[in-house]
């Protein structure tokens, strides 16, 4: 069908929904259809384009139940972005509503499912929860946005037919997303949806096979129009051109060596007819010596095309533009290294390959809110064509370009200073902006590496997983994970092909899926199911040694990344002989090579932690307290620490000892322990910025396994259980407010009388007979912060913490793991 049919047929919709599939070919013209649409609607039409590119999670063909929990919580964050985008397009009135109700549906669907409360905490100290439960909140959440989301879209529609241009469908075809926008499409009232797509995508529907005419399959759907975007037929060429003028012999050759392809008729066209164009008295000398194959033959007429400028320099950074997914000025100067040309050139560089607009687009306005930055990347066809050509005839040039790529983002990495970076080095990994750095280093590092650097390359990608996956991802879903393993396998792809000799690198790939099963597999929380897959887990992490060249080195030849990635492997291969239930001494031996390999002494610190907990989990109580005084020796040395303390490591310390002493029969000094673990892991909340997920979650945790032993107690044993209460309640300083709490009210009337008063002794008694452990812990404990209170500096949780630290200073509390005589 002709293009300006289709957009003449398109334009006669009036009030009336209807969605219309453009499939074609890359460079067939679909953007082309859409940008026409775009500049000349009707005029009750709002036109708006928007290239799904910008909304792809990076977890292609994990979808449905096949999905991971990383996967679904991608798509959902897209979703969440491309409906905001067309709220603040077409009902701008209703995007701050539509962004607190996303937020609300977060907090209520997954974050409430991601931390558990404290009633489940308690359960799960007998039924610890599975990696994937989460997958089915985020999909919960995304059903809640989409509800609202055209609740407010059909409630704004007015006179006007809203025009909605959907550019690179197939970015989201093959995961949730799709699916979810494409249920979500049909229902939008006095909307006209256009979206293109390439011919044999598989997209839209509950089957793989299934097309995205397929994937809109409500029973109310509107009107479906499937345009096919051929190559223009030989006449349709021959005739356009005729009517240019251009005729005989030069007209069959432009278009035998396009074969009616668009992309290239434009190209060719701008080459020999264009505003630049040299215009040679024999236009056809232009178009000799091409090459057969069609994507290299769109490089090298790119190249004729930019030549043309007379500027070298211009050509040079096409070709480096080629290399990042999107660049701008500050990316362009690494890229183009050239130090005789002054700062007004670069800048002229940058300025005027943004006026190539056959070959690149502008993709400023899809920066994160803030980011003024100027951003520009290629059109997909041309950059796949610059990349097919430059990996297979100028390799050294790719390896090059993404070797200076990587430096750059290398250097964003380490000079970007996290707002977080008190609490650890490793708290960096916290911050959204480093992240982005460093994925993009991982991509370019990738690319460049060579056949001497791949396995050093491969000890830091592995590091850079297991470090976040230590600190984050054993405990509590963390995102930043799967978005490296999703960056990590487009590299195993790309790197993946044999046929390409120099660049074929299969370690990558059993790299990428080692880490996969880590994360799918490894449970989170600190209660782990012994029925998990630790063989499956422990073969992984041995994969991933073998690929690394650990396992081929003793431990002296071992290089300081090695060592420590060979620890960090140690450790986790600890916790799947710990966690499966296994008596052997497989657990404490892994966990001793972790603690010589690992040379950071916070590290060992808690390797020896982990060690103290281990033994104790086993009734080994001779050999608890060694490995506990070691983990304390650092976490609370005798002299002045020089760093701030870590509340998380101090609170495992004292709940360690807490359990030791209550299953040995010490209640008393048991329930001073249970008080002070609570105590620190309330502290923990601002061990960054502000409370996040994590500490929250471990604040649940910790009172859990705190009033499990209240509850634990017969009823015949109440008055003792009233005293371990008020003892867990002491060990929270005195804090004065105007509208004090009722721990601080518990608090104050302790710190009077010692004992708990009549009418709270009787409070918390009619707690424990109604077995209800939140109210218990509002009346012994300062509350944790509320969902919403998460992420942010300033709440009233962030105040009432707050005053708890400056109590907290007058106290001992620096001390108090060696307050207590180990008994």
């Amino acid at each position: 069908m002709p293009r300006s049919a289709i957009e003449a047929e398109i334009l006669k919709i009036d009030n009336a929904r209807r969605i219309g599939i453009l499939a074609g070919v890359p460079g067939a013209g679909k953007t082309t259809v859409l940008a026409h649409l775009l500049a000349n609607p009707r005029e009750n039409h709002q036109p708006l384009r928007v290239s799904l590119e910008n909304y792809d999670p990076g977890h292609h063909g994990e979808r449905g139940p096949r999905a991971s929990v990383g996967a679904v919580q991608g798509s959902f964050q897209q979703y969440r972005a491309l409906l905001e985008k067309l709220l603040v397009h077409f009902a701008p009135d209703t995007v701050d509503d539509f962004l607190t109700e996303a937020m609300s549906a977060r907090n209520s669907e997954v974050t409430n499912a991601r931390i558990s409360t404290l009633e489940d905490s308690m359960k799960e100290l007998y039924s610890p929860l599975r990696p994937n439960d989460l997958a089915d909140a985020w999909r919960a959440a995304a059903a809640v946005i989409g509800e609202c989301f055209l609740r407010h879209w059909n409630a704004s529609a007015t006179g006007t037919v809203r025009l909605l241009l959907l550019d690179n469908a197939d970015a989201i075809a093959d995961q949730d997303i799709g699916d979810w926008f494409g249920t979500l499409l049909p229902q939008l009232e006095k909307t006209i949806v256009v979206a293109t797509q390439q011919p044999t995508t598989s997209i839209i529907g509950d089957s793989s096979d299934d097309v995205l005419a397929e994937r809109i399959k409500q029973a109310a759907a509107p009107d479906l129009r499937i345009s096919a975007l051929n190559n223009f037929e030989r006449t349709t060429v021959i005739d356009e051109l005729a009517r240019k003028g251009v005729r005989g012999q030069l007209a069959q050759r432009v278009y035998d060596l396009s074969a009616g392809h668009p992309a290239t008729l434009s190209l060719v066209y701008e080459l020999l007819w264009g505003e630049r164009a040299a215009r040679p008295d024999n236009p056809e000398s232009l178009l000799l010596d091409l090459p057969e194959p069609q994507n290299e033959r769109i490089a090298v007429l790119v190249d004729r095309l930019v030549e043309q400028s007379g500027r070298p320099i211009l050509r040079t950074a096409l070709w480096a533009a080629a290399v990042p997914r999107t660049f701008d000025a500050e990316l362009m100067r690494h890229l183009l290294r050239d130090e005789s040309l002054t700062a007004h050139e670069h800048a002229q560089v940058f300025d005027d390959l943004g006026k190539l607009y056959l070959l690149v687009e502008d993709v400023s306005e899809d920066e994160p809110d803030g980011d003024s930055r100027h951003t520009l990347r290629l059109r997909s066809y041309i950059r796949n064509a610059l990349l097919d050509r430059m990996t297979r005839l100028h390799s050294d040039l790719f390896a090059d370009l993404n070797r200076s790529a990587a430096e750059y983002y290398r250097e964003q990495v380490l000079q970007y200073t996290s707002l977080t970076a008190g609490y650890s080095d490793a708290s960096v990994y916290e911050d959204t902006i480093w992240q982005g750095y460093k994925r993009e280093w991982l991509y370019h590092n990738g690319l460049a590496v060579t056949s001497a650097d791949k396995e050093e390359a491969l000890v830091e990608f592995a590091t850079v997983f297991a470090e976040a996956h230590w600190w984050w991802a054993n405990y509590i879903h963390f995102d930043f994970c799967d978005e490296f393993l999703t960056d990590l396998a487009q590299l195993a792809a790309h790197r993946g092909d044999q046929r390409n000799k120099k660049t074929y690198w299969p370690e990558l790939g059993v790299l990428y899926r080692s880490l996969r099963l880590v994360l799918r597999e490894y449970p989170p929380r600190s209660m782990k199911p012994a029925d998990a897959d630790w063989q499956g887990i422990r073969d992984a992490l041995t994969m991933v040694g073998k690929v690394c060249g650990l396992t081929k080195r003793t431990a002296a030849s071992l290089t300081d990344g090695q060592k420590r990635l060979a620890g960090l492997l140690a450790l986790f291969t600890a916790h799947t002989w710990r966690y499966s239930s296994n008596e052997g001494p497989q657990a404490d031996q892994y966990y001793v090579q972790a603690a010589e390999l690992l040379t950071d002494p916070w590290d060992v610190a808690w390797v020896e932690y982990e060690r103290s907990d281990l033994h104790l989990e086993r009734g080994e109580r001779s050999t608890v307290q060694k490995q506990w005084q070691d983990a304390v020796d650092f976490a609370q040395p005798v002299a002045p620490p020089e760093s701030e303390p870590d509340d998380e490591l101090v609170s495992n310390l004292h709940r360690v000892r807490a359990d030791y002493c209550w299953t040995g029969g010490d209640y008393p000094a048991a329930a001073a322990s249970y008080g002070k673990a609570v105590l620190h892991a309330y502290l923990f909340h601002l061990a960054g910025p502000a409370p996040d997920e994590y500490t929250l979650q471990f604040y649940v945790d910790v009172r859990a396994r705190a009033l499990s032993r209240l509850f634990g107690l017969d009823p015949d044993q109440r008055a003792k259980a009233l005293e371990y209460a008020a003892t867990m309640a002491k060990a929270m300083p005195v804090v004065v407010s105007n509208n004090p709490s009722a721990a601080q009210v518990l608090r104050s009337e302790l710190e009077k009388n010692d004992v708990l008063t009549a009418a709270s002794a009787d409070t918390i008694s009619q707690l424990l007979d109604s077995q209800q452990p939140l109210l218990l812990a509002h009346e012994l404990f300062p509350r944790g912060p509320q969902v919403e209170e998460l992420h942010l500096l300033e709440s009233d949780f962030s105040v009432e913490c707050g005053r708890y630290v400056e109590a907290a200073r007058h106290t001992k509390i620096l001390t108090d793991l060696r307050s207590e005589p180990w008994t």
